[in-house]
């Protein structure tokens, strides 16, 4: 697996130190740098993705997500809530996460961003359609939102796990995974497990 180049973007210096320490943990990510988005000339180091910090309130979540226009790698930025979370997909931002998300949560969709795949954490409820930004607008969402069942379906599905396991994994029956199965299908307008996952992904309701 190849490794990614992350540009971590953030204010409170404490954060950036934090988040250099995580992702610099994972063997999959190598932190191209830690920046203040104050200081215009360190937005310019290469990278293969940015993780902006949009901090811990939402009245200033705009102001901070300015920086996005100002970087030249897509960008996951990390919000408070999920009003937040759309004025960070709105300013241009692939995805949006919750500022608590785990780290293999972040590196998944760091990757998935890196890979030009929206992403959002579905703790955040945002609908699909959000997600698409200006590089993915012509993906196409569901006619219909996915249940939040569907979406634990779908993210297992993901996952590679057949149908019994599935079943096992949420205490339900076979026949009621068959049946989400069926409604997925029908809402992502899909005909098999791999294209399913496939429009999932790129319209964030899933991370890879």
């Amino acid at each position: 697996m190849s490794l990614i180049r992350v540009l971590v973007v953030a204010e409170d210096p404490s954060v950036r130190a934090h988040l250099s320490t995580v992702l610099g943990e994972d063997p999959a990510c190598v932190v191209a740098g830690a920046v203040d988005p104050t200081r215009e000339s360190a937005l310019g180091l290469e990278a293969d993705v940015a993780l902006v910090d949009a901090g811990r309130d939402t009245q200033d979540t705009i102001e901070r997500l300015e920086v996005l226009d100002r970087l030249a790698m897509p960008a996951v930025a990390l919000v408070p809530d999920a009003f937040s979370g759309r004025r960070a997909l709105a300013a241009g931002a692939r995805g949006a996460l919750a500022r608590d998300a785990e780290s293999s949560t972040l590196i998944a969709a760091l990757r998935a961003a890196a890979h030009g795949l929206a992403v959002a954490d579905p703790s955040l409820a945002m609908p699909a359609a959000l997600v698409l930004d200006r590089t993915t607008a012509s993906a196409a969402a569901p006619a219909e939102e996915l249940t939040p069942r569907e979406r634990e379906v779908l993210q297992l599905l993901a996952e590679g796990l057949p149908n019994r396991e599935i079943a096992r994994r949420l205490g339900v029956s076979d026949h009621t995974v068959k049946f989400h199965m069926n409604t997925i299908f029908s809402k992502l307008d899909a005909h098999t497990r791999t294209e399913a996952v496939a429009r999932a992904a790129r319209v964030g309701l899933i991370i890879l």
